[in-house]
């Protein structure tokens, strides 16, 4: 059975993880601008002394960019959550004969366990 219980502070996860990259890489003002600067190359003659391929070598670049600048952060936070459901805790463990702390990590802490965390 898969444990679900882990932190995920990383946002590209699955299906949705997906979906929120490309509205990441994607929505921003200066792909607003270029994609409306290649439609008025495209269909007025006032700017016919712009190539038509400036818009879309601005848009291709600042695609790579964007790109490259959310999977270097979404590295960073995989690190980081990775760390955090690695940390060492300890789980009061209660039986009919026992009661002691038990270390656990934090991906293995379930909703009602008393915790004891130790600080760091």
């Amino acid at each position: 059975m898969k444990n679900t219980n882990k932190i995920f502070a990383n946002r590209y996860q699955g299906g949705f993880g997906l979906w929120y990259f490309i509205i990441d890489t994607t929505v921003h003002f200066e792909n607003v601008l270029a994609i409306v600067l290649f439609f008025l190359i495209l269909y007025s003659q006032e700017y016919n002394q712009i190539e038509i391929s400036f818009p879309i070598v601005a848009l291709s670049v600042n695609f790579g960019l964007m790109c490259m600048r959310n999977l270097t952060l979404e590295l960073r936070q995989r690190k980081v959550t990775n760390k955090i459901n690695n940390h060492q805790i300890d789980y009061l463990m209660i039986t009919r004969k026992l009661k002691r702390f038990v270390p656990i990590t934090w991906s293995d802490a379930k909703p009602g366990y008393i915790l004891r965390i130790k600080s760091g």
